[in-house]
């Protein structure tokens, strides 16, 4: 079965940096650990819920809406920073879930972690945990921080041909960036590498799509 195969995977051998490569702008390197401390990097956990509905599978990104800020439209997981009442990273994630699509932390089962991730324009080190929801799904939006909640079929991520160059508006001006493509979304930057990983994850898991 893919979660259980995909859990085993994320235990003992991440995808990770290499993965990732897929979505990212040049040869990012990531920074080691003293490089962290220096830069100050402060933490986020983002969740990447996935659930199956008639045979096919599917993980759950937001649209962040418009406001003066480096993320302002962008599609991303729910999570967001680490608050000092959090009892881990973890809880980051599932707090977040909970506070901005309404998914209580009971309800996810937790798969795993894929691989951190810097983000220099908000200096942020970003920690992705995945994890499965069941039964029912009734979205309820946070709208000062989801604008949409969009439901992605992950055969939208598997296999390396799936990623197209697609021209994005940046505060740096237009760039052609490499992106996947759902439904007139354009899915590039921090949430496109980690989504490369996850996507090599269940396909080295078995999956078929």
């Amino acid at each position: 079965m893919l979660i259980e195969k995909l859990s085993s995977l994320l235990a003992a051998d991440p995808p990770g940096y290499e993965a990732q490569q897929l979505l990212a702008l040049g040869d990012r390197i990531p920074p080691d650990a003293e490089e962290l401390q220096r830069l100050n990097a402060r933490k986020a956990g983002v969740m990447v819920l996935l659930f199956e509905d008639s045979n096919q599978w599917y993980t759950v990104l937001i649209k962040r809406p418009s406001y003066p800020g480096v993320h302002s439209d962008q599609i991303a997981f729910p999570g967001g920073k680490q608050e000092l009442s959090d009892r881990d990273l973890l809880h980051t994630a599932t707090r977040e879930t909970h506070e901005e699509v309404g998914v209580t932390p009971q309800r996810i089962t937790h798969i795993g972690a894929l691989s951190p991730l810097y983000i220099p324009p908000s200096n942020f080190i970003v920690h992705p945990f995945v994890g499965r929801i069941e039964g029912d799904r009734k979205w309820v939006p946070e709208t000062a921080e989801v604008a949409e909640v969009i439901e992605m079929p992950l055969d939208i991520i598997v296999g390396s041909h799936r990623v197209g160059y697609h021209t994005v508006h940046t505060r740096y001006g237009k760039m052609k960036v490499p992106a996947y493509e759902f439904k007139g979304h354009i899915i590039w930057g921090a949430t496109g590498m980690m989504l490369a990983e996850l996507g090599v994850a269940v396909e080295r898991s078995g999956f078929n799509p």
